[in-house]
């Protein structure tokens, strides 16, 4: 899991300190706090680990993190000052470190250190991608398309076939919920994911663009936990599940979040939702260590225009 994270000059961060919990990480904070970059620091980082581990991924970090964040430098990642500065990065998993370093001139600097027993993590991005399927990881391969890197690896995981084998208690019991929520299960046939509805005598197949997108959050959530991408051991990263989702639905999601943290997944989760915020505290559980990270901008003035205003950061945990 995820233990700890340290960062100077990255992006909004001027110098932060992190440690999370390995059950439900709530990220909190206004518009341009970092929330989103924090997530994808982790997550390209564990996917690096992943794939130099399993011989898949020969390139260095740097190869990983710039499509990740859809940069055309990364240099770009490095908070502006006047001259030549230099972001550092040091993350723990486990009890394993990884540090490097990157300065404006794109160049990647101190790099050492190295992760053992990753696994391969999940990142929901805002935008829903069941209903683009089709195509869209060729094309993505084979063309210059401006996405990151995400929105393709989200596809990949949905995609994968279920497990082989009976299915666990604790897996059954989540994909039963979620069944229940959309009233069917999801196929995908050619690239493209199809919602099949039970009701009584009547069954009907739905293409995903004609299911509702709250419905598309379910059922994404659905295929990941039936093919073993989200399972004990596993890292999910969601960014504001709440958008374009009906607020009774929240409890639903907030019920799905405590239950995947207490069958061993790690979870984070940037909010703007108040009401996502009150229902994961209403549902907490005792056995899932739960806590909240607040990010804020530091006030003053800003030096220049292009400057970001850096973040600090306070936890409150449980």
């Amino acid at each position: 899991m995820h233990r700890s994270l340290s960062l100077t000059n990255f992006t909004a961060f001027e110098e932060s300190q992190f440690t999370f919990v390995p059950g439900v990480n709530v990220l909190v904070g206004a518009n341009a706090t970092g929330k989103t970059h924090l997530m994808k620091l982790l997550y390209a980082m564990q996917k690096h680990a992943v794939g130099v581990a399993s011989s898949h991924l020969e390139g260095p970090l740097s190869a990983v993190l710039a499509p990740t964040f859809n940069v055309e430098r990364l240099g770009r990642l490095v908070r502006r000052h006047v001259g030549v500065q230099r972001a550092s990065i040091v993350a723990e998993w486990n009890h394993d470190r990884r540090f490097f370093g990157l300065n404006t001139r794109s160049k990647v600097l101190d790099a050492g250190g190295r992760w053992r027993n990753t696994t391969t993590p999940v990142f929901i991005p805002v935008k829903d991608m069941l209903a683009h399927s089709r195509g869209f990881g060729t094309a993505y391969r084979q063309r210059e398309l401006d996405y990151e890197q995400v929105y393709a690896d989200i596809l990949d995981l949905a995609m994968l076939p279920p497990l082989r084998g009976p299915i666990a208690p604790n897996r059954a019991a989540l994909l039963s919920a979620l069944q229940k929520q959309m009233r069917g299960t999801v196929t995908q046939k050619n690239e493209r994911f199809y919602l099949n509805i039970r009701e009584g005598r009547h069954q009907a197949s739905l293409e995903m663009p004609l299911v509702a997108e709250g419905w598309r959050k379910l059922a994404l959530l659905w295929l990941l936990v039936q093919n073993g991408s989200l399972a004990e051991g596993k890292v999910l990263f969601w960014d504001e599940p709440e958008a374009n989702l009906n607020p009774p639905m929240f409890a639903v999601v907030a019920d799905v979040l405590h239950t995947l943290a207490q069958v061993g997944v790690q979870v984070f989760v940037a909010t703007h939702s108040y009401l996502i915020l009150q229902e994961l505290d209403l549902r907490r559980r005792t056995d899932v260590p739960f806590q909240y990270i607040v990010l804020s901008l530091a006030m003053g003035p800003a030096r220049s225009a292009r400057r970001r205003l850096p973040s600090t950061a306070r936890s409150a945990r449980t």
